[in-house]
């Protein structure tokens, strides 16, 4: 059975159709509809659900609560991350040392999925890192390390990564430009899920890359952890931004 998600957050707005994220290594967020592009990948009659399943806004401009605007209560707690001014009100500042958001007791169901779903995630972002560093991350971890899990990250050479992994079949898609620059970027994945996923990675609304890839199946309740701004698999490669 199919699902449809958005997200919003990081400065990091993170939006999903599952997730959507502003990022830098200050991430912020900013509220807009989101309309998938027509284009020769996506055919004019994509079905799409408007609700939104997590949303963080990132507006609580102090504490060491991520509220979840959704109206699903997916509130992560800030361990480390500072406030800062996003590109719309406030953001929160990653280090790329020690600092992240854990959102873990919702990884199982709630913000895993399933192979065959259909997912956005969209956010702003910011940074002049030139270490990877993961934006978003869920697994199921332990003993089963990546098994299955995914990541949005970016790349030592300014690239944005997005990863899905189950054993030994997945893929990761790198755009094809570098936005490394410390300027703010809007960033849009498309996952559309079935037998063969579609992938397409928009920055600025433009087409980046896409892939169509074969992954092994997948289900939401096999994931454990979910965090912002480090990989779970080892809770390492933390996001500077």
């Amino acid at each position: 059975m199919k699902e449809h998600y958005y997200k919003k957050g990081l400065v990091f707005v993170i939006l999903i159709l599952f997730i959507s994220t502003i990022i830098f290594p200050n991430i912020s967020v900013i509220s807009e509809k989101i309309v998938i592009e027509k284009n020769k990948i996506f055919p004019a009659d994509y079905p799409i659900n408007n609700s939104v399943n997590s949303y963080w806004k990132f507006d609580e401009c102090s504490g060491n609560i991520s509220e979840d605007s959704s109206g699903n209560g997916y509130n992560g707690t800030i361990n480390g991350a500072n406030w800062t001014t996003g590109y719309v009100g406030c953001a929160l500042e990653f280090d790329g040392i020690d600092d992240y958001i854990n959102y873990s007791d919702y990884a199982t169901n709630y913000l895993g999925f399933n192979k065959t779903d259909d997912l956005i995630f969209s956010f702003y972002f910011k940074t002049s890192s030139t270490e990877d560093g993961v934006i978003f991350s869920a697994c199921r971890g332990d003993e089963y390390g990546y098994n299955p899990g995914f990541h949005i990250g970016l790349n030592s050479n300014g690239t944005i990564d997005f990863n899905v992994w189950k054993g030994y079949c997945g893929f990761s898609l790198c755009t094809n430009k570098s936005y490394n620059d410390g300027l703010w970027h809007y960033a849009k994945i498309i996952y559309n899920g079935d037998k063969y996923p579609i992938v397409e990675i928009y920055i600025d609304n433009q087409l980046d890359n896409f892939t169509q890839k074969w992954v092994c199946p997948f289900y939401a309740d096999q994931f454990k952890y979910a965090e912002m701004g480090r990989e779970t698999k080892n809770f390492t490669e933390y996001f500077n931004g």
